[in-house]
């Protein structure tokens, strides 16, 4: 059984790391697993969790036909070579792309949908056209329940059949040692994601900026996006330079989790929230939007977890964080325990091992 995870770049966000991630997992458990990126191979560190001897670069933008063609061609070869392959796409080109190259190879198609919300369900007329590239792959996994309602809502109940819901899994990281608020001159809060307009990390600057002012804190934004030069300017707006940082993407999140006291995910839609179970898995406690996705791996009786039902909403977010520093001075410990037991049922290994059984099922049923 030979598995290829197809995605634009090595270098992004949530769903470039978890592909890296689950390769990797695979790998260590015997299944022979690959990359091929469309992009270049990057002439910067990409990371060295990635065997460039597994991964393969289009060297074309994603956004090319030409990547269909110069896919089509890998696939051929990869056939003649292997006989049946699985092919595994991740986000929007590669669904369609996988889907156009493959017509008539012999392989599996899967795709995994990372989001319960995009730009191309706003426009109705796509939907027929959904349901022919979505119709090419043999089982679409949803990262959560919600984003599996949100996909057959959008495709029609004829597709319920075709997706099965696998949870993420995070990097289970060991809880930091504890160091209660009382005890600092501040407060320090991080959040982690890509700078794009549906993370709303304008509205927890500005929900942090309407605390009280005899409240000191620090603002730490890990990642990188669109959205930065509008950020730094609401930032410089509100003469917040000196409380809140944007420091960009880092390959060690870890550092800045473990430095941190409350996490802050303003999302508007999210399709899991792979970050909340990274920062849980610490020790730490969560300000969030309560949204399908975020909510659902949160869990709403998490004592942890402190939700946000208004998520646009500056005033509901400062009296949520208010909330939380409260229930931290009172009981730190508790707060982190409950964080790193929620935390532990979303792992890589019970994610991987999903996987896995998915894929043993569909080479039987090529082979049958």
């Amino acid at each position: 059984m030979k598995v290829f995870q197809i995605i634009n770049s090595p270098q992004g966000g949530g769903a470039e790391a978890l592909v890296n991630s689950l390769n990797n997992s695979l790998k260590a458990k015997d299944v022979e697993s690959y990359l091929i990126y469309f992009s270049k191979l990057p002439l910067y560190k990409v990371g060295a969790s990635i065997s460039l001897e597994q991964a393969s670069f289009l060297s074309t933008s994603p956004r090319s036909p030409m990547a269909v063609l110069r896919l089509r061609k890998l696939m051929r070869l990869n056939e003649r070579k292997f006989g049946h392959v699985i092919y595994h796409a991740h986000l929007t080109w590669p669904l369609y792309y996988v889907a156009l190259a493959s017509v008539g190879l012999n392989c599996t198609l899967v795709y995994t949908e990372h989001s319960t919300e995009n730009k191309r369900r706003k426009i109705p007329l796509l939907a027929t056209l959904e349901r022919l590239i979505y119709g090419r792959y043999k089982r679409v996994i949803a990262i959560s329940k919600g984003v599996e309602k949100s996909l057959v809502s959008w495709l029609g109940k004829s597709f319920q059949h075709r997706v099965v819901t696998i949870y993420n899994g995070a990097k289970i990281y060991e809880p930091k040692e504890l160091k209660f608020i009382e005890s600092k001159e501040r407060i320090d809060f991080v959040s982690v994601g890509s700078l794009n307009k549906h993370k709303g990390f304008d509205v927890s600057i500005r929900a942090l900026k309407a605390l009280p002012k005899a409240l000191p804190w620090t603002y730490t934004i890990v990642g990188e996006g669109p959205e930065r030069e509008a950020l730094q300017r609401l930032v410089n707006k509100n003469e917040l330079g000196d409380k809140v940082n944007l420091v960009g993407w880092s390959d060690n999140v870890e550092e800045y989790l473990r430095n941190a006291d409350i996490q802050l995910i303003p999302s508007s839609w999210e399709g899991f929230g792979l970050v909340a179970v990274e920062g849980m898995s610490t020790g730490l406690p969560v300000v969030a939007s309560k949204v399908e996705g975020l909510n659902e791996v949160l869990g709403e009786a998490t004592k942890s977890v402190f939700l946000v039902s208004e998520h646009s909403s500056v005033s509901s977010w400062s009296s949520a964080i208010l909330d939380c520093i409260n229930e931290v001075k009172y009981d730190r410990l508790g707060l982190a325990e409950a964080s790193v037991s929620r935390a532990s049922l979303f792992s890589l290994e019970k994610m991987v091992n999903g996987y896995i059984e998915l894929y043993k099922r569909l080479a039987d049923e090529a082979k049958g």
